[in-house]
């Protein structure tokens, strides 16, 4: 499948083309771009009707989840999403398990 049809087809209905948000990310036929063009139309798609997967008893994180993590994956990987020790996230991988310096609070 081309580009320009995959694309088509994902705007249209984007569970068409790919399976889950993941899907989307790892892509290899599509730029950053359409990629972020994808999993935001697929969220609007998604809207607030759908049912939580807690709400569902189901213990995996529901599709709206899933889209906001593919959609912030995408923001950090390119770095344009700035994230600083004091919004409590890591900075890097190299961060999981240290402590805190002086220098990092």
């Amino acid at each position: 499948m081309t580009t320009p049809d995959l694309m088509e087809r994902a705007l249209s209905h984007p569970q068409s083309a790919f399976k889950t948000p993941e899907a989307v990310v790892q892509s290899d036929q599509l730029p950053r771009e359409h990629k972020r063009t994808i999993l935001e139309r697929w969220r609007q798609l998604v809207g607030s009707s759908s049912t939580s997967q807690a709400e569902m008893g189901g213990s995996a994180p529901g599709l709206a989840t899933c889209l906001t993590r593919a959609l912030a994956f995408l923001d950090t990987e390119t770095g344009s999403h700035e994230v600083s020790h004091d919004q409590g996230f890591y900075t890097s991988i190299g961060d999981i398990g240290k402590k805190p310096t002086e220098e990092n609070r």
